[in-house]
């Protein structure tokens, strides 16, 4: 049985079960003879090592119980620290728990798979000269223009260290590639969507009828949900009602810019809710906005196209290898103006054809956790098999 040995900083936890939430569904598809251990930062809530199924779930203590919010917050660990600049202190006490137990771990498993730069750079420094295979995966969130002197060093370190690393799109290992020309070939190990949302119906909806809007994303800026505000302010070309599922520290803000632009009463603000109530939060929705400024690839995108629903996001790569085939309406990030013509072109579309031409698009690319699970151990065992160690 081989031995798999995970390590992340983003996981569902009790104080926060969407926390990567991809990361938990690949692992359940993959193969039952993997033995996995999971290790992730503990939270406030969340100190006891757990059993689930063929993984074992290890909380890692790295400061007093009230103190642990650095890891599993909206958008990671870095816009948690620009939220909250004291925690920086908690990231070396973070970082060397991690370490402490990886190295413990390392020598009882067969392979490491990191998720994100600095996972992957702490993993192969720590384990470094033992001859143990490292996979690590890219998102998005590590690999951005705009990178700190930080973000670049734990990226070369990255690339230095793993023995594979896996993107999570086409257009995002082409980005790594770009970025760290010495990393060798990206593997594409794309997410996938429960079945649940490939069986619900399209929606079957007027425009003559309140519009159902939906945007999902943690409130932070890079979600950019204040030009989706912007947007919908000048729109008047049918009624219309959003909701936005999601948490973060810019919820104060946008309940602020929809009183002053008097849509306050046709705006929800939902908060966060459990990975399990995703499928019926779309059932009830007609139309999803993503407006995001960058993402590796998202999986809100993804469930709403399985769910056949019509779309309506930024074109930044990684949507418009997603959408761009007539699987949905793109806009230009940040842009106010073309959101709301895309909003309004809304009167000129079949929205039950537009959502289904969506959802086809995930079974055509075969967008399922049992083929993610697939991919992620072809690579696991290629690096297994062939020996493919640092």
């Amino acid at each position: 049985m081989p031995r798999l040995l995970v390590v992340t900083s983003s996981y569902p936890m009790q104080d926060n079960p969407a926390s990567g939430i991809f990361v938990d569904k690949i692992l359940r598809h993959l193969p039952a003879d993997w033995e996995i251990t999971v290790l992730t930062p503990a939270t406030a809530h969340d100190t006891v090592p757990r059993r689930e199924g063929h993984q074992s779930v290890q909380p890692v203590v790295y400061a007093p119980r009230a103190w642990m919010r650095l890891a599993h917050a909206p958008g990671g660990i870095m816009p948690q620290l620009r939220r909250h600049p004291w925690l920086g202190l908690l990231l070396p006490a973070m970082l060397l728990r991690l370490a402490w137990c990886l190295r413990r771990q390392a020598r009882e498993h067969d392979v490491i798979y990191a998720n994100w730069a600095i996972q992957g750079a702490l993993a192969g420094l720590v384990t470094l000269g033992w001859r143990k295979p490292l996979v690590t995966a890219l998102r998005g969130s590590d690999v951005h223009a705009r990178q700190t002197l930080s973000q670049r060093l734990f990226l070369k370190m990255t690339a230095l260290f793993s023995s594979k690393i896996t993107a999570v799109s086409d257009d995002f290992a082409t980005t790594i590639q770009s970025i760290m020309p010495s990393c060798g070939p990206i593997v594409v190990v794309q997410n996938g969507v429960d079945d649940s949302l490939l069986t619900l119906p399209p929606p079957d909806r007027t425009l003559a009828q309140e519009l159902r809007l939906l945007s999902i994303g943690s409130l932070i800026p890079v979600k950019d949900h204040r030009t989706l505000l912007h947007a919908l302010a000048r729109l008047n070309t049918y009624p219309w009602h959003l909701r936005i599922v999601g948490e973060g520290p810019e919820r104060k803000g946008l309940e602020r810019l929809a009183k002053e632009l008097h849509i306050e009463n046709r705006v929800e603000l939902l908060g966060a809710v459990s990975p399990a109530q995703i499928p019926g939060v779309l059932a009830h929705h007609d139309v999803l906005i993503h407006p995001s400024l960058a993402e590796g690839r998202s999986n809100v995108v993804i469930e709403a196209m399985a769910a056949a629903r019509a779309i309506i996001a930024s074109d930044i790569p990684s949507q418009r290898d997603l959408l761009g085939t007539g699987a949905g309406i793109l806009f230009p990030p940040a842009d106010i103006a073309a959101l709301h013509d895309a909003l309004a072109s809304l009167t000129d579309h079949d929205l039950t054809s537009l959502g289904l031409t969506a959802r086809q698009h995930i079974l055509d690319r075969g967008l399922t956790w049992p083929g993610a699970g697939r991919q992620l151990d072809g690579v696991l065992r290629s690096c297994l098999e062939a020996g493919e160690i640092r």
